[in-house]
């Protein structure tokens, strides 16, 4: 937060600046607690979201997200987590009702979950950059694909 205060207070927006999804969880509280939307006129940050090619996929998820938080968009860390949520469900399930810390241990080493989410890089896909467009007063960030 302090880098991108300090970029805009310098007058530095004519470099681009990126920042890493892990100083961004929440890019509307980020927005709000920078303080400056010039800031963000040559900012850009990773968004796990862009890495989701198949928009019939994005949209399951968000979809999935907003059925539990209507109010709420995603943080990254959503969609990177999904992978790692769905393998300890699978194992929970497959432990069974009386479950130990060794019943639980036993099925995760059993478990094969297969998502159409990330779940590792591969050569094909590139890194997600997501530019922001624009800062309201109200924090409120417009996203687009770079």
């Amino acid at each position: 937060m302090l880098i991108a205060q300090k970029y805009a207070e310098y007058g530095m927006n004519d470099i681009p600046l990126l920042q890493a999804t892990q100083g961004i969880p929440s890019p509307p509280t980020f927005a709000k607690n920078v303080a400056n939307p010039d800031a963000f006129k040559n900012f850009y940050f990773t968004w796990a979201f862009n890495d989701v090619a198949d928009e019939a996929v994005k949209q399951k998820y968000l979809k999935l997200y907003k059925s539990y938080y209507p109010d709420r968009d995603p943080t990254p860390f959503f969609v990177s987590g999904l992978p790692s949520a769905y393998v300890v469900l699978a194992a929970l399930e497959k432990a069974g009702k009386d479950l130990t810390r060794e019943s639980f241990v036993a099925a995760m080493e059993q478990v094969s979950v297969k998502t159409d989410i990330m779940a590792g890089r591969r050569s094909s896909e590139r890194i997600g950059v997501t530019r922001c467009a624009t800062c309201s007063s109200s924090a409120s960030m417009a996203l687009s694909r770079r």
